[in-house]
């Protein structure tokens, strides 16, 4: 093993070596460093789930059966109670609290969901609540309002981040929960959508609660 790790070190320097004209010592045990391979702090999700998305959400969110409401079918016009992403030309975000029962469990496709008729609304907007593994639009990404764009590298990392929140999502909000008995029940949840018309809105959950 000893041995292994002295040539892995070597080959590592002769790449070095051969790339830049020079060489660099590394020891044995540092070779991930040299190539890349610590994790981009600002792809971490957990460093700042429980300290700054959940409570910004929970504290920005409106009432989603009291919005379809209002809305009477134009939820654009709710724009003062979203965020729009990227200027005037950018998606419309809401950050949503509802309580409601399971109508329907969609989990035998990766972009699993659940319909969900909510307490206090009687009209023709679907709700849906997507439970994974697969999660459509970055909802939560766009929404938060300490993360910006700007300070990613480019657009493949800023999708990593949206991909690396919604795999969070699925592993510490909905994994544990038995999504095919939950029709029938009640369910409370926390979550983000990205407005595209007024038939349907697609809720990403960051909170999630059988009742």
């Amino acid at each position: 093993m000893k041995r292994n790790k002295w040539i892995i070190a070597l080959s590592i320097l002769l790449c070095v070596f051969s790339l830049t004209g020079c060489a660099k010592i590394v020891k044995i045990g540092e070779e991930e460093a040299l190539i890349g391979g610590n994790e981009n702090a600002k792809l971490d999700v957990a460093a700042f789930w429980d300290e700054q998305a959940v409570p910004e959400i929970e504290e920005t969110a409106v009432e989603l059966a009291e919005l379809l409401n209002d809305a009477g079918g134009d939820l654009a016009g709710q724009e003062d109670r979203g965020r729009v992403t990227n200027g005037a030309s950018g998606s419309l975000n809401f950050a949503v609290h509802a309580e409601g029962e399971v109508v329907e469990v969609v989990n035998d496709i990766k972009a699993g969901y659940l319909t969900v008729k909510l307490d206090g609304y009687e009209g023709e907007t679907v709700v849906n609540v997507q439970v994974g593994p697969v999660f459509k639009k970055s909802s939560v990404r766009d929404y938060l309002s300490f993360i910006n764009v700007n300070d990613y590298s480019d657009q493949i990392e800023f999708a990593q981040l949206s991909q690396n929140i919604t795999a969070y999502i699925y592993e510490n909000v909905i994994a544990d929960t038995d999504i095919g008995s939950l029709t029938g029940k009640r369910i409370e949840f926390y979550g983000c959508f990205t407005y595209e018309n007024n038939d349907k809105v697609l809720i990403t959950p960051i909170t999630f609660a059988v009742k």
